[in-house]
């Protein structure tokens, strides 16, 4: 005999889970190890359909039990009656899940479990692979489970897989309006009342650095659907973390929601011997009166909750430091001898004044400027934190702003450093493999991007729009990414008219600019040493456009040496920042914006800044055009880099 079962209390997404089991397992038994929640036994009222397909636990012979299929549950202890089948080694067990695992849960060489915000979804996935087909009714049925279990998909457990199984119930007929109507009810009077309680008797307490709120209630008689009482509290206040403590009849209830990820009710459930996900969860607790679960709660949550992430506990102490007056080569010594790869500088008064890297310093000692002094070379623009500082402020500079050394000060003298190291091994404690050679899961993209196809198509001559289109149009068809840049960009975001206009394709700029000469009769001149090529077209506008490429210099002042590159070290190697922003002109992302290097900033706050501490080293030229530029947009030279100018 097959049987189909789930956890006590089954609610929604358990019976869903369990009629699609039953599609899966036609011979199969629908079985409750208990009563279901009061929810599903009023849908059942109202859809007695569906209740004749449901056995009862105490009509089935456990002993002819040969096979047992369990969903959303995967724990002994909540499967009721059928917990004495898994002392028969001859049955089989197959288990669908999508809870988090725990030490009570069945061992079992057959278990299924999703990362999703709804056991249904992982159903609905396997119905989908093996083409089994399901009627509106069933198809609406489901979607009840997904919409219930992830708050109609707005929890923050809710998964993408989630979204795409409730696509495919809607392609099979669901109706959303029966969803609708059974899942938003209107409070009953004893649920208000019950509100009204937790309302007055809510407390705030700060568990580890977290923000915790706890409300508890009394009833004489028994109250059912408290999720729904519980989300209205959380709703009303704004709650990210709620525990509800109810005590009615012989028992105390708790109900627990969480938006915060440090706080996992699932497993601080689970400690009262319940259960349930990260971000939301339930437990019965038997023998204790209001007062002392109260009690037992709050030293469960101190055990449990982590300490806040803050700057002090994520930051190197004592940091190494250098002084301003020391030699470039000084700074090398320090760096080799304690293998690291940034130094903080500090003054006489050991005040920080700036920052030095490794990158820096081999360059500078690559172009002999050893004895040059730290203060000369160090960059002066730089972020800091105070100890007391969220990790999430940290984060923000350290990724967001790419800034690679954070330095933690206090009154101006500095308690300590994190590095890019240091925030990337948080990343990979909380988030285990996603975080992978060197990338941050954080960020989709290393640039700032946004679309600026329409300010192009309203600002640009007709013709220089379309050539620029169809530019994009050949790189695709030579497989090529076609990109305009600097000077024509940065006029187009000022709003200034632009005549002359960059291209840098990472490619073969030559062979490229000959096939759009060919396709736009245009005529074309070529400069193979430096992997560039002119185009002039019939219009009578001339057209740069070069191989992403990257120039160094073997010496200051000198002509640069040019080898093939990428498109963000092409544009590092420009002067400024403001000269750094490229405009994407393949068909599928025609017009997006890329600002790797900050310059929509520096265009907004109207200032030059260079993008290495070396760039007038190695071209001094830079100096008479940072003057000019900003005489001509009116902008004003960073401070850091007017330092480097002196």
């Amino acid at each position: 005999m097959d049987v189909i079962t789930a956890h006590v209390g089954a609610d929604f997404d358990a019976f869903a889970s369990m009629l699609a089991a039953k599609k899966l397992y036609p011979d199969a038994l629908i079985a409750f190890p208990g009563s279901p929640e009061k929810g599903l036994r009023d849908f059942f009222v109202v859809s007695a359909l569906y209740a004749m397909d449901i056995t009862p636990a105490t009509e089935i012979d456990l002993d002819q039990v040969t096979r047992l299929i369990i969903v959303d549950t995967r724990q002994r202890d909540r499967i009721g009656v059928f917990e004495k089948v898994l002392d028969n080694p001859k049955v089989q067990v197959i288990i669908y899940d999508h809870h988090p695992a725990s030490p009570k849960d069945i061992k079992s060489e057959q278990v299924h479990v999703a990362k999703t915000g709804a056991c249904t979804t992982l159903m609905v996935e396997l119905l989908k692979e093996k083409g089994i087909s399901l009627t509106p009714d069933e198809a609406t049925i489901l979607m009840l489970g997904i919409y219930e279990d992830t708050g109609s998909l707005k929890f923050v457990s809710t998964t993408p897989r989630d979204l795409r199984a409730a696509a495919y119930l809607l392609e099979q007929g669901a109706s959303l309006s029966v969803v609708s109507d059974l899942l938003i009810k209107e409070m009953t009077t004893e649920q208000v009342l019950l509100l009204h309680d937790l309302i007055r008797s809510t407390t705030h307490y700060r568990i580890n650095g977290t923000d915790i709120h706890i409300a508890t209630a009394s009833s004489e008689q028994y109250v059912g659907d408290m999720a729904i009482v519980v989300h209205k509290l959380r709703d009303l206040e704004n709650y990210n973390v709620l525990f509800v403590l109810i005590s009615m009849e012989d028992r105390v209830y708790l109900v627990a929601r969480s938006r915060l990820e440090n706080v996992h009710v699932g497993e601080i459930a689970r400690r009262f011997g319940g259960g349930g996900h990260p971000s939301a969860a339930s437990a019965t607790l038997k023998g204790m009166t209001l007062v002392e679960a109260r009690e037992a709660l709050l030293k469960v949550l101190h055990e449990m909750i982590p300490p806040e992430l803050i700057a002090e506990t994520v930051m190197s102490s004592p940091p190494i430091l250098i002084h301003e007056k020391a030699l470039i080569r000084d700074a090398q010594t320090l760096m080799t001898r304690y293998n690291i790869n940034g130094l903080l500088v500090v003054n006489e008064m050991e005040m920080i004044v700036g920052i030095l890297t490794r990158q820096t310093v081999e360059k500078a000692i690559y172009h002999g400027l050893d004895r040059n002094e730290v203060s000369q070379l160090m960059t002066t623009e730089f972020h800091s934190v105070a100890p007391g500082d969220s990790f999430e402020k940290v984060q923000q500079l350290v990724i967001g702003e790419s800034q690679r050394l954070l330095p933690v000060v206090e009154k101006g003298r500095v308690k300590g450093i994190i590095t890019r190291t240091d925030v990337m091994r948080i990343f990979r404690e909380r988030v285990g493999d996603k975080v992978k050679d060197g990338a941050f899961p954080t960020l989709s993209h290393p640039a700032r991007q946004k679309q600026i196809r329409k300010l192009m198509e309203e600002r640009l001559p007709g013709h220089v729009y379309e050539f620029l289109k169809k530019a994009g149009e050949i790189g695709d068809e030579m497989g090529i990414q076609v990109y305009g840049v600097g000077g024509f960009v940065r006029d187009l975001i000022l709003r200034r008219d632009t005549f002359d206009i960059d291209m840098v394709v990472e490619g073969d700029a030559v062979a490229f600019t000959e096939r759009l000469a060919v396709l736009t009769n245009g005529v074309s001149r070529k400069h193979r040493k430096f992997k560039t090529a002119n185009l002039t077209l019939p219009e009578g506008f001339q057209v740069d456009i070069a191989s992403a490429r990257l120039e160094y210099y073997d010496r200051p002042a000198a002509l640069p040496t040019v080898t093939h590159s990428s498109l963000k070290l092409d544009l590092f190697r420009r002067d400024f920042t403001i000269n750094t922003l490229a405009v994407h002109l393949n068909p599928g992302s025609f017009g997006q914006l890329i600002d790797f290097f900050g310059a929509q900033e520096d265009l907004r706050e109207k200032r030059i800044r260079v993008l290495n501490n070396l760039s007038f080293v190695e071209d001094p030229t830079r100096i008479l055009r940072a003057i000019r530029f900003e005489q001509r947009f009116g902008f004003r030279l960073g401070k850091h880099t007017l330092n480097l100018m002196k």
